[in-house]
């Protein structure tokens, strides 16, 4: 993926809610709207997808799609951004800065510990695992009774 500011070569950077795409040489920043709800405040998120419909065609090009961006303007909290917009791959370009103007969303209280959350995931993966082997296994037990029902309709229309 290319920067649409400079056009150099974006470089990836995961992040536990997802991946940002960072340009080494302008600082900018190309960022998916599912990224971004888990990132920041979703009502600021959604207020600022909800502005991108107002666009205007840009000169910048999508790093993903390689089509034309799209310019607006939106306001968070007490400033203005001037950003671009891909509706079709939903990613958000962020020039130098404008990334740092979402407010950050407040800590639960009640928030897992990162090492509790960390257990809880492998969890998930060991149960996911175990109920795909499940199923297999019940995918298996039910052909053996399809293959039994056949050959005993088989013998009984052969006796019949």
């Amino acid at each position: 993926m290319l920067c649409p500011q400079c056009q150099t070569e974006l470089q990836v950077d995961k992040h536990p809610n997802g991946a940002l795409w960072l340009c080494n040489q302008c600082s900018g920043v190309a960022v998916n709207l599912a990224v971004l709800r888990k990132q920041f405040q979703p009502q600021i998120v959604l207020d600022v997808w909800k502005q991108a419909y107002t666009s205007k065609k840009a000169s910048r090009h999508c790093p993903s799609c390689c089509q034309h961006l799209h310019n607006f303007s939106c306001s968070v909290i007490d400033t203005t951004l001037y950003l671009d917009i891909c509706k079709k791959c939903q990613i958000i370009w962020f020039d130098k800065g404008e990334l740092d103007a979402f407010p950050k969303p407040v800590a639960q209280a009640n928030a897992l510990p990162p090492e509790v959350e960390q257990q809880l995931a492998q969890y998930k993966i060991q149960y996911e695992h175990e109920f795909q082997e499940q199923m297999e296994r019940d995918e298996n037990k039910l052909r053996y009774l399809a293959d039994i029902t056949r050959a005993i309709v088989y013998i009984l229309t052969r006796i019949a």
